[in-house]
């Protein structure tokens, strides 16, 4: 697990980065925070799982993506046609 390997890879740094002579002080265990972070949740690994078996994207939802870019390209080029300088009279 990543706990171990987290544990493992420490021990080999302080081997090699440490005289024998020298007293050192416990590593910490991880917190619980990092151990929930390290620890992938069953909705998480559904969710890996779902995303390699549906590559297949549908055309609605092409058709969706093509419309919303569509409308932010012209919606600027709307806006500045609807603007026209005001003309003063002398």
């Amino acid at each position: 697990s990543v706990v171990d390997n987290y544990s493992k890879i420490l021990e080999e740094r302080i081997d090699h980065e440490t005289d024998k002579d020298v007293v050192l002080a416990p590593l910490p265990e991880l917190s619980k925070w990092e151990k929930d972070d390290e620890m992938p949740t069953p909705t998480e690994e559904n969710n890996a799982q779902g995303a390699e078996q549906n590559k297949q994207v549908t055309s609605e939802v092409l058709k969706r993506a093509e419309n919303v870019l569509f409308k932010k390209s012209v919606n600027p080029l709307l806006k500045q046609t609807d603007k026209k300088p005001e003309r003063k009279l002398k």
